[in-house]
């Protein structure tokens, strides 16, 4: 099978970062920091008092200013809108880490799969795109994972909400190789 071909999808799933034990700080964050531009602007370019030790001029003022609050939103609305989508097609494994990465694992790279638990805290220290020896996991969300064993010894721990469906269906793919 060649994976560059048009790809049927069979299954598709798609998570979110939904913990709002990680969004409201984050969103409180943005809040405090934008609220600290914006102060410095108003003070600076309303009220004429200098922001700063070391002031800026009203015209770099308002282009960092403004720069700096779009830069710190666009990062809250990327994380916001960041989501794991994962398709089993024909002809490959689709992770799509959304709007950072992209991974497609063709069938043949994979030597086996199973549905887990694990524990994202302990074992990779939370969620995202994580790394330890010889084990990536992608995931946003929960304690359950489909794991990946490649034929080249690396492991792929892939996040989801309907672990087993997702792993019977790698596996069919996997059959269907034979």
């Amino acid at each position: 099978m060649n994976s560059h071909l048009p790809n049927k999808i069979i299954f598709k799933e798609e998570q979110r970062f939904t913990q709002l034990w990680i969004i409201i700080p984050f969103l409180i964050i943005v809040l405090f920091l934008t609220f600290i531009i914006g102060y410095g602007m108003h003070r600076q370019l309303v009220q004429g008092t200098p922001f700063g030790n070391r002031p800026i001029s009203n015209g770099t003022l308002i282009i960092v200013g403004v720069l700096m609050i779009i830069l710190i939103w666009g990062i809250f609305f990327l994380f916001i809108d960041m989501r794991l989508t994962v398709s089993v097609c024909e002809n490959s494994l689709v992770v799509h880490f959304r709007p950072i990465f992209k991974k497609i694992i063709d069938y043949q790279q994979i030597q086996s799969c199973e549905a887990i638990q694990y524990k994202p805290i302990v074992e990779f220290g939370g969620w995202g795109i994580r790394f330890r020896k010889g084990i990536i996991a992608y995931t946003v969300s929960g304690n359950k994972v489909v794991k990946l064993y490649l034929k080249d010894g690396k492991t792929i721990l892939i996040g989801s909400h309907q672990p087993e469906e997702l792993a019977a269906q790698i596996i069919n793919r996997l059959k269907n190789l034979s």
